[in-house]
């Protein structure tokens, strides 16, 4: 509080004393402009969140980063660095990153396909 008697948003009272007071109704007066400043704040927030964490809606299905890299069995940060190289296609809304099911799908079965085939003995190969 004695910021606030510093910088003038709250009125002292006289006194007699060392030690300054302040006036009930000007401490009332600033507690109730901070809580509707801290509520405003808040809502902003809220609402902003509620506008980011919705995928978008397109009647496609769309998973968020770490359901993707669960899917691909990959960790989240490389399904971040392969989005931002452009390897990944995604689209964003507010600060998340959303990828279509699809082109998961699609991805999870070529990195199959490719380990299974790196995995397969060559022809003339014995097993």
């Amino acid at each position: 509080m004695p910021r606030c008697v510093q910088a003038r948003s709250s009125a002292g009272r006289v006194t007699r004393g060392v030690v300054p007071s302040l006036e009930r109704a000007s401490v009332e007066a600033w507690g109730e402009a901070r809580r509707e400043a801290q509520l405003a704040t808040e809502r902003k927030l809220a609402e902003q969140a509620a506008r980011s964490i919705r995928p978008p809606d397109d009647g496609d299905v769309w998973l968020p980063s770490t359901t993707v890299a669960l899917v691909l069995g990959i960790s989240k940060t490389r399904v971040d660095q392969l989005a931002r190289a452009e390897r990944l296609p995604y689209t964003r809304r507010g600060v998340r990153r959303w990828f279509r099911r699809s082109h998961v799908e699609q991805i999870a079965a070529a990195r199959a396909l490719r380990f299974a085939n790196l995995n397969m003995p060559t022809p003339g190969q014995s097993c």
